[in-house]
């Protein structure tokens, strides 16, 4: 099996040059500036934080993680610290800095883990998105401190980026009518489980817009996290409990799995569109490639020319998007584990040989669209299971 990397909900996107003034909630009309830099996240608790960080010296790198994990409070359904993701930096001297944080699978993932004895794909408990088994190992934490620890600002201590969440989750926040909401649509699935039916469903009493949202349990984690660092995650208190509830529950993770986990920072890929320069995330993040290889195809077309929200804009941008996609199921993957023909998908004369597939007069069914053609090899190195 090719332990690819599981999709997580959380991407951070860190640069150096951001920072200090708030969005306010519910802010229409004018846009918001900033004279020198500014936070922007999902919730205005978090955004705070962020530019407090930064008021005490933090660059946008600390602020980046101190906002993320605010996030993994006040803004559960994305935020996480069990979760991963990727973060982008540039700096103000154009150095530029991908750190690859996804979650990886645990050693004892096994091939056909997902498929039932009819070779059919398992639906509900025991799927690829259901249950302890479909959980990876998280890679949140270790992103983070090898972010803070080579391109933080050593004007702050972890202890600092840490702590204000920590508080808030102790403390609790005002509950929005839309969080409220969402806990109660999803009350099915968050009745599953004994915790998150707990901590989510109020035990049964449903929340409502206003309440006070308390989670202790999350607030003992971070003291932990804020003290420990993340080697605490994923060698100390938290690692054993996680552990031990994966066992009590049929999970595959372990603590040799948590252990074993190391983020690791990885060269941008880049690229250019109509003179733009374009920076964006490597592998295994498939976002960049796709991104490049559909631009390049639209570079050959006057789309400045042609009418806004026209019919034939949109029809050139899906049929970009169809091949970029169709590239990205075929050639896309773990980099740890095969070769990923990056330079090739995102090379402008790759882009001309897909354009002149595309029918100006007709659209391309997506079951039509193959991947193009490109030398790839995986490395006669790896093992497979």
């Amino acid at each position: 099996m090719k332990l690819s990397r599981i999709k997580s909900f959380f991407t951070l996107i860190a640069l150096w040059t951001l920072t200090l003034a708030l969005l306010p909630s519910g802010s229409s009309g004018q846009p918001v500036r900033g004279r020198r830099a500014m936070v922007a996240s999902q919730h205005e608790i978090a955004s705070r934080i962020g530019v407090d960080i930064m008021k005490k010296g933090g660059n946008a790198v600390d602020a980046a993680i101190a906002v993320g994990l605010a996030l993994a409070v006040v803004y559960p359904e994305a935020g996480n610290i069990g979760g991963g993701g990727f973060m982008l930096i540039r700096k103000a001297n154009g150095d530029t800095h991908a750190i690859d944080y996804r979650e990886m699978a645990p050693k004892g993932a096994t091939r056909n883990m997902f498929l039932g004895k009819n070779g059919q794909m398992i639906s509900g408990e025991g799927s690829p998105t259901i249950g302890y088994r479909a959980a990876g190992v998280p890679g949140t934490l270790a992103g983070f401190e090898l972010a803070f620890n080579r391109h933080g600002s050593g004007k702050v201590r972890w202890a600092d980026l840490v702590r204000p969440s920590r508080v808030v989750a102790q403390q609790g926040f005002e509950l929005s009518h839309r969080q409220a909401d969402l806990f109660r649509t999803h009350n099915e699935s968050l009745s599953r489980y004994s915790e998150s039916k707990r901590v989510f469903l109020n035990a049964g009493q449903l929340y409502t817009g206003g309440d006070n949202f308390r989670q202790p349990d999350l607030g003992r984690t971070l003291e932990r996290i804020e003290s420990g660092g993340a080697k605490e995650f994923y060698s100390g208190v938290t690692a054993r409990m996680i552990a031990d509830d994966m066992k009590a529950n049929s999970g595959l993770m372990n603590l040799d799995d948590l252990k074993a986990y190391v983020a690791k920072e990885r060269t941008p890929v880049r690229g250019t569109y109509r003179g733009h320069e374009i920076i964006s995330m490597p592998p295994p993040s498939s976002g960049g490639v796709v991104m490049l290889n559909a631009l390049n195809i639209l570079e050959g077309y006057d789309l400045r020319g042609m009418e806004f929200g026209s019919s034939g804009k949109h029809h050139l941008m899906t049929e970009a998007m169809r091949r970029a996609f169709a590239d990205r199921s075929e050639h896309m993957g773990d980099p740890d584990y095969t070769d990923i023909p990056a330079a090739a998908l995102i090379d402008k004369k790759y882009a001309e040989q897909r354009r002149s597939t595309i029918d100006r007069n007709k659209a391309t069914t997506s079951s039509e669209i193959g991947h193009g053609s490109v030398v790839s090899r995986e490395s006669m190195d790896t093992t497979h299971f």
